[in-house]
């Protein structure tokens, strides 16, 4: 290397410039036998030191730069000197170096310092690092905790400088209003003037020191000084053993952590290839996570288990522990690369990790905010978490996110469905042959799609809605377990000797004349049946430690279980559709909306053996009372018909379903009818004589005819229609000269 013949006289040499002699022995010891916890106090002759001298900024990049070599040659060159055999013979005093790095680590620390003592704080804690991993440093004592600790806590600063002036700059550009203000307010800024001034005339204070704003290469400066500090805790984190001081460790990991969400990359980085030099700060703090989680520092189990603690609130994408009002691409890149040390962590420590990973989806199934867009990212996290478990332990997790699925509180019944869909778009995992047999069948997605669908009859009206969408989103997945498991569900087998339990009942406190209104036949039957407990009912399931404890309650929320092992050729006044009938007539509009949504895709699914019932309802639903839900029945007839064209039954629900919407009292449902109209019919159309009668759009046309019995229903019906649509187009001042008049002249003339 460069300095590979380094020798006496060079180390000597710099470590001479520091003036060591001009520090008390008695100040030296003071802070020595006080743990350096009070270093406000300086010699005189050291403050005019460091203000001659630059705060020593230079000299102590060349120690830095000195120290750093001797690393490289393991504390011996090629003449077998070592670098604190040098110090002795010099008679220069590692005390005294010791506490004099300490004072200007203390004081670049302050937030109102200048940037020449931020700068020399940072190159001093840098300096002392590299003293604790230089070896032979035990012999002379030179780790101790807490200055260990100051040292490391100066990148918590790190971006923080840059912070500060942006609202200093806010601050200053405030235009002073307060010469018009009343006797009062100006008596009490007067004197607030005047204590100022008493401030400034006696000793410089913090607030005087805090009007310093630095500049945008100041800034740069101290961010490659903070890089060069965090490389050399890393250097630490590979040479110097934290084992006897697990209190520092743990210390140094929330440090660590904290750092880790400053990333200026907008690259995407690995985990496990850190060693480039175009590294973000978040990247190698992360590493130095890792390296610290190595037995060389403890008991990996418990390292681990802390830095899953301090990575929850990144995956849960809380900023200290309080909700983002939106979350940003920065709070995702976050989460994201949490996510993948964790997994990464999993990968390289593999049983030694899994039960804090255990513990760490638990904590996040709990502690999630209870916002969909929150509970769609940890469901997501969650999932990624499962798969680094082993068979065994995910079978079990699987298990004990059902029992949660019963939960009391709504937001994590909620989290539980969000994670059964994100785990039924990925393939079936195939468990080991040493899986209990019992616990293998909660990893199916027959199990996961039951504990779904158990929630679609539950007492909150969004979990209900939750799951009917989950459902509907099933029913077009590509794997074939899912698809197999939808058609044993929906479509019942008749064979005899079959149990008929009732699986389903209607949603709690559900008005009774809604059940009455609705197109199920023997629903009100289903009402007077007893259900059997189910074992697991009436229970809580509260997070405690790493474990989840099972609290017995007076009553239970919901009297709904699908178990792996349930029927599912149940007819459809007992089974599923009847009860997606039932929600169709449901209280709550956005279960009503999302019921059509799943009725559609049974529809769908079972076309073209479909049950005429559920087009009826369909059709019935264009008329509800809620705007949404008559824009979501319209939507699904119209997909509906763009599947299955030339289906009759599909035709004519469509027709009968949208056009009264052309006089619908909502401006928004007149619109997307006309464009739907257009669509299908207008755009199509063409004069007499150049179309033939069994194109869509006449067919669409003769069903009117059809089930108008006059003619002049038909010219009464197709008039309002035609009146209205003139309206509309020519208040869109669209081009509507050939469509029009060549669909009234086909029909009138």
């Amino acid at each position: 290397t460069k300095f590979a013949n380094m020798d006496a006289i060079r180390t000597a040499a710099v470590f001479e410039q520091f003036q060591l002699n001009l520090y008390s022995e008695e100040w030296v010891k003071t802070c020595w036998d006080n743990e350096f916890v009070d270093l406000n106090t300086l010699p005189v002759e050291g403050k005019v030191l460091l203000t001659e001298n630059d705060h020593l900024i230079e000299l102590l990049r060349a120690a830095a730069e000195v120290i750093t070599t001797w690393l490289e040659l393991n504390n011996q060159n090629e003449n077998g000197e070592g670098f604190w055999s040098i110090l002795v013979e010099s008679d220069i005093s590692h005390k005294s170096l010791v506490t004099l790095l300490a004072y200007l680590t203390y004081n670049g620390g302050k937030v109102s310092v200048s940037f020449t003592e931020k700068a020399a704080g940072i190159l001093s804690a840098s300096v002392y690092l590299k003293l604790i991993a230089l070896p032979g440093s035990s012999a002379f004592k030179i780790y101790n905790p807490e200055l260990f600790l100051q040292a490391c806590r100066l990148l918590n600063k790190w971006n923080k400088s840059e912070c500060d002036n942006k609202s200093k700059h806010k601050r200053n550009t405030r235009s002073p209003k307060t010469s018009q203000k009343s006797g009062k307010r100006g008596k009490r800024q007067k004197l607030c003037l005047d204590s100022t001034v008493e401030i400034a005339e006696g000793e410089k204070s913090d607030e005087l020191e805090a009007d310093v704003e630095l500049s945008a290469v100041e800034l740069q400066k101290l961010d490659n000084l903070m890089t060069c500090l965090l490389q050399s805790v890393i250097v630490i984190c590979e040479t110097y053993s934290l084992r006897q001081s697990e209190y520092t460790a743990t210390q140094l990991l929330s440090v660590l952590v904290d750092l880790t969400r400053v990333n200026y990359n907008t690259v995407k980085e690995e985990m496990g290839q850190w060693n480039s030099k175009n590294c973000s700060p978040g990247i190698l703090a992360y590493k130095a996570v890792y390296l610290l989680c190595q037995p060389f520092h403890g008991h990996v189990t418990v390292l681990i288990s802390e830095v899953c603690k301090l990575l929850l609130n990144h995956l849960l994408m809380l900023d200290d522990g309080k909700q983002l009002q939106h979350l940003d691409s920065s709070a995702l890149r976050v989460r994201n690369q949490a996510l993948q040390f964790i997994r990464y962590l999993a990968k390289e420590f593999n049983e030694r990790c899994t039960l804090s990973v255990k513990t760490l989806i638990q904590h996040i199934s709990f502690k999630v905010p209870d916002r969909i867009e929150y509970r769609t990212h940890s469901a997501q996290t969650i999932s990624e978490l499962l798969d680094c478990l082993p068979d065994l332990e995910y079978a079990k997790l699987l298990e004990w996110l059902k029992k949660l699925s019963k939960q009391k509180k709504v937001n994590q019944r909620s989290v539980v469905i969000e994670v059964m869909l994100d785990l039924l778009e990925k393939p079936e995992r195939v468990l080991s042959v040493d899986v209990p047999k019992d616990l293998m069948n909660f990893a199916t997605h027959k199990s996961m799609v039951c504990t779904m669908l158990s929630r679609c009859s539950d007492s909150n009206a969004s979990v209900r809605s939750r799951a009917l969408v989950g459902f509907s989103s099933c029913v077009n997945s590509k794997h074939s377990d899912i698809i197999s498991t939808i058609k044993e569900i929906i479509t019942p087998v008749a064979t005899r000797g079959r149990p008929t339990a009732k699986h389903f009942m209607p949603t709690p406190q559900l008005a009774i004349r809604m059940e009455k209104g609705s197109s199920n036949e023997g629903s009100s039957e289903i009402e007077s049946v007893d259900v059997a407990p189910d074992p697991s009912e009436g229970y809580t399931h509260e997070l405690i430690g790493t474990a989840l404890q099972i609290v017995p309650t007076d009553k239970s929320f919901c009297n709904i279980e699908l178990t792996p092992g349930f029927n599912p050729y149940l007819p459809d006044t007992e089974g599923v559709v009847s009860m997606f009938r039932r929600r169709v007539l449901d209280s709550k509009v956005v279960v009503r909306k999302s019921a059509l949504q799943a009725l559609q895709r049974v529809v769908h699914f079972e076309a073209p053996l479909y049950q005429l019932q559920d087009l009826v309802i369909l059709q019935e639903r264009c008329a509800d009372p809620a705007l949404s839900v008559r824009k979501q029945a319209a939507q699904s007839l119209f997909e509906l018909l763009q599947t299955f064209p030339r289906d009759k039954q599909i035709q004519k629900a469509w027709v009968f379903g949208l056009l009264p919407q052309v006089m619908d009292r909502e401006t928004s449902v007149q619109e997307k009818c006309f464009d739907v109209l257009e669509e299908m019919i207008l755009q199509n159309i063409k004069p007499v004589g150049k179309t033939c009668d069994s194109s869509i759009e006449w067919e669409l046309l003769n069903i009117v005819a059809d089930e108008t019995s006059d003619l002049a229903g038909i010219m009464r019906y197709i008039g309002e229609y035609v009146a209205k649509l003139v309206f509309f187009f020519d208040h869109r001042q669209m081009m509507w000269s050939t469509s029009v008049p060549s669909f009234y002249f086909s029909v009138f003339l």
